[in-house]
C-alpha cells in the first residue's frame, strides 16, 4: 500500500466521501488493516465507517494511546456510529485494557443519550480508569461546572442507575466486612488513600473468608495495591499485599479474563496458605518452591519475592497505639539478576525497601522497586485475531 493511497483514504474520510473510500478499499483491501482509518471515521462519517466495517476492519483495533473506535466515537457524541460499532462486536467498556471507557468518554463530554445506550448495552458503571481514581460519574460531577455541556444531566442519570464514584464506600452495604477487615482498611486507607469500595475477591469457605481490595495511588506513583482484608480476625498472623502497576486492568470485564484475574488469584492462594498456617514474616525470600506459593501460577516472570512490611504501615500502628491494627506485608518482586540469599542479606534488602517511598515505588526495577512488573503496552491488534489475543 502507498503512502498516497492512504492519504486518499483519509482525505475520503474527511470530507465524508464513503464512494471513494469504498473504491480505495476495494481497490487496496490492505487499507482495513490501518486502524487509524476506523479511529478518524468513528469520530467523523457513519458511512465511511461502515465502509471499512464492511471490508473487515477491526472494530477492537486500538490507537495509539490504548483506546478502540467505540470510545472516540462516545467521546464526540456520534451515537449512530457508536450502535454500528457495537454491532460489529465492539463491547460497550471498549477494550480491558484502555485507559478510559466509552462511558467516561460520554460522560466527560455531557452526551447524555450516548451514556443511555452504553448503560442499556451492560456497561460497567462503577468501571474506573487505569490513570487516575475516576469514574464516569465523578468525571461528570468534576467536569459540569467547568464545562457546563451536559455534563450535569450524565450525572444525574448516572446516579439514578446506580453510579458511583470509584472510592465511595459509603454506598457499599458492608462495606468494612464486620471483623472481616475493618482495621486493616482502615491502615491501608491511612497510608495509600481511599479504599475501593467492591472487593476484587470475596470467598467464603466452612471455616475461612478471603477478601481482596484494592487501592489506586494516582499522579506520582502510578501504581495500585491489591490486599487482603481479614485474615488476621481468623488467625492468621498477617495480611498479605501486591503493589501492581496502574495501568494493570483491574475492573470487572478485564477480572472475567483469567490472564487479567492471575495476580489475584496468586494473592487468594497465598493467603489460603496462610490461613492454613504457612509462615511469613518480613525479610523472608518466597521461592517457587516455598510452601506459601509452591504450585501457584505467578504473576510475572521473576523467580522470588522478597517480603517487606513498610516503614508507613510500621509508623502508623506506633502513632495510633492499637495494638489490634493488622501487619501487612507486601510481596516484593525480585527483578535483579543476582539472586537473593535467605537470611542477613535478604534481611538487608527488606530494610532498605521498607524505607523507600511511596512516590518511588513504581521504579521499573532495582532498588526502588516495590511493583510487580506485569503492565504492558498493547499495539493494535492485528485484524483476524482471536478476541483477546494482542501482539
Amino acid at each position: 500500500m502507498t503512502k498516497s493511497i492512504a492519504d486518499d483514504a483519509t482525505h475520503a474520510i474527511q470530507v465524508g466521501d464513503a464512494l471513494l473510500l469504498r473504491k480505495l478499499v476495494r481497490d487496496e483491501p490492505s487499507l482495513v488493516a490501518t486502524p487509524l482509518l476506523l479511529h478518524q471515521a468513528a469520530v467523523q462519517s457513519l458511512e465511511c465507517s461502515e465502509v471499512l466495517l464492511d471490508a473487515g476492519a477491526d472494530a477492537l483495533a486500538l490507537d495509539e494511546w490504548g483506546n478502540s473506535p467505540i470510545v472516540n466515537a462516545a467521546g464526540e457524541g456520534r451515537v449512530e456510529i457508536l450502535k454500528a460499532l457495537m454491532s460489529r462486536g465492539a463491547p460497550a467498556d471498549g477494550a480491558v485494557t484502555a485507559p478510559s471507557s466509552p462511558l467516561m468518554a460520554a460522560a466527560s463530554e455531557g452526551h447524555l443519550e450516548i451514556a443511555r445506550v452504553l448503560v442499556e448495552a451492560g456497561a460497567d458503571l462503577d468501571r474506573d480508569s487505569l490513570k487516575f481514581p475516576t469514574t464516569a460519574l465523578s468525571l461528570a460531577e468534576e467536569l459540569a461546572p467547568l464545562k457546563n455541556t451536559g455534563q450535569a444531566e450524565v450525572a444525574r442519570y448516572l446516579r439514578s442507575v446506580g453510579a458511583t464514584k470509584p472510592w465511595d464506600y459509603h454506598r457499599a452495604e458492608g462495606f468494612w466486612d464486620g471483623a472481616f477487615g475493618e482495621l486493616t482498611v482502615l491502615l491501608v486507607e491511612s497510608c495509600l488513600g481511599n479504599v475501593c469500595a467492591a472487593p476484587l475477591h470475596d470467598e467464603k469457605t466452612d471455616n475461612s473468608r478471603i477478601v481482596v481490595r484494592r487501592t489506586r495511588h494516582g499522579w506520582k506513583t502510578r501504581f495500585q495495591t491489591v490486599f487482603t482484608s481479614g485474615l488476621p480476625s481468623q488467625g492468621a498472623a498477617c495480611e498479605l499485599a501486591i503493589p501492581l502497576t496502574s495501568k494493570w486492568p483491574l475492573h470487572r470485564r478485564a477480572l472475567g479474563q483469567a490472564v487479567f484475574r492471575c495476580p489475584i488469584e496468586f494473592l487468594v492462594g497465598a493467603a489460603d496458605r496462610v490461613l492454613q498456617g504457612a509462615e511469613i514474616r518480613h525479610g523472608d525470600v518466597l521461592t517457587r518452591e516455598h510452601p506459601v506459593v509452591a504450585g501457584l501460577v505467578w504473576p510475572g516472570s521473576f523467580d522470588q519475592w522478597l517480603v517487606v512490611e513498610h516503614s508507613s504501615f510500621v509508623e502508623r500502628r506506633l502513632e495510633l497505639g492499637d495494638p489490634d491494627l493488622p501487619t501487612v506485608l507486601l510481596l516484593v518482586p525480585h527483578l535483579e539478576k543476582k539472586r537473593l540469599h535467605p537470611g542477613e542479606d535478604a534481611q538487608l534488602r527488606a530494610d532498605a525497601k521498607a524505607r523507600i517511598k511511596w512516590e518511588k515505588a513504581a521504579a521499573s526495577g532495582g532498588k526502588n522497586n516495590l511493583v510487580v512488573p506485569l503492565c504492558y503496552t498493547p499495539t493494535w491488534r492485528v485484524v483476524g485475531a482471536p478476541p483477546g489475543t494482542w501482539y
